[in-house]
């Protein structure tokens, strides 16, 4: 029954999501290190020459899978979104009947990955690819 629930209910979400693609104008990349993790390159507390929220981290390194963070990944810690509008602009992807978040990843050549890391903190029903 559990998952009955939550087949219809990502069924009944991407009837009527509207997917965008966007890349992003990085102006400052680290290289991971052994062993270095996500929370290290966004924590707060540990002194840096960047600041980087959880949130923009995930929007801007929709392809880092912070359970399997690798040596010499190149991540970038920092964007001008004023370069990333002019130089990016958003691609649409509408959702439509049957549509699975692989189906969409495979037609936008993303990954799923991708769309979750980048869409899993939004609440106004658009996936960012």
């Amino acid at each position: 029954m559990k998952y009955l629930f939550m087949t219809l209910f990502y069924a009944i979400l991407l009837a009527i999501i509207e997917v965008n693609a966007k890349g992003y104008y990085c102006t400052k990349h680290i290289v991971t290190r052994v062993g270095d993790k996500c929370s290290y390159i966004w924590d707060k507390n540990i002194n840096k020459d960047y600041y980087l929220r959880r949130i923009d981290f995930l929007r801007i390194n929709p392809e880092i899978n912070c359970d399997n963070l690798k040596p010499k990944t190149k991540v970038c810690v920092e964007v001008d979104f004023k370069k990333t509008k002019k130089r990016h602009p958003f691609d649409e992807y509408t959702t439509k009947k049957g549509d699975t978040c692989k189906k969409i990843a495979k037609n936008t050549n993303s990954d799923i990955n991708t769309l979750l890391n980048l869409n899993s903190m939004y609440l106004n029903l658009s996936i960012y690819i």
